[in-house]
């Protein structure tokens, strides 16, 4: 089957909006993409970039607690975001610290701290696993969903610290022994999907 490349040009006008069914509207992409895009389906098709300020109602069902004017940008990614807090990856610390207490020499090589964990943000809280009992959260004009936890494999054991790993896969042990969940395995973090709420100004 031939291959031919595409370019989306991000010069496109947007002096001219289109309209199309269901009232979607947005800008018309270029005539060489569209022909395209029709010959491939077999019938005349264009395809349509998002306006800039164009936004929809939030799903009730996905977000109980949005206020009664809330909205949010269309084509919101629905990209994950991952979550843990300080105090857990203390706690973990302190299994860890634990379980070696007899051979303190074994914690050498052991890295524990939040960037083992590669998450998107580290909450600031006054407990360990706050971040796992959060349904819902919101930063200003950001509605966060919890998704659910985050299953977590040997690359925990990575020290940067030391640029190896661990000789004991640890802190990924420690996790699997004090952190097993029936069907997601070894945990730690959560997962957040955020949706974007504009201001009222600017939606208006």
């Amino acid at each position: 089957m031939p291959i031919r490349e595409i370019y989306l040009d991000l010069r496109y006008s947007t002096s001219e909006i289109q309209y199309a069914k269901n009232e979607i509207c947005g800008h018309k992409e270029s005539e060489e993409v569209n022909t395209w895009l029709s010959h491939v389906h077999q019938f005349e098709v264009f395809l349509l970039r998002s306006e800039e300020n164009r936004t929809v109602d939030i799903d009730e069902i996905r977000l109980p607690l949005k206020r009664g004017d809330d909205k949010k940008r269309a084509f919101l990614t629905g990209a994950a975001c991952h979550i843990v807090s300080n105090k857990s990856v203390e706690a973990l610390n302190e299994m860890v610290k634990e379980k070696y207490k007899n051979g303190p020499s074994a914690l050498d090589d052991i890295d524990v701290n939040e960037m083992v964990f590669r998450p998107t943000f580290v909450l600031d809280t006054d407990e360990a696993w706050l971040e796992e009992e959060y349904q819902q959260l919101r930063v200003q004009t950001i509605m966060w969903r919890q998704i659910g936890p985050c299953s977590r494999c040997k690359t925990t054991s990575l020290s940067l610290k030391n640029n190896g790993r661990s000789d004991k896969m640890e802190p990924y042990m420690t996790i699997m022994e004090k952190r097993k969940h029936p069907l997601r395995g070894s945990i730690f973090g959560v997962y957040y999907q955020p949706d974007l709420i504009p201001t009222r100004a600017e939606f208006e």
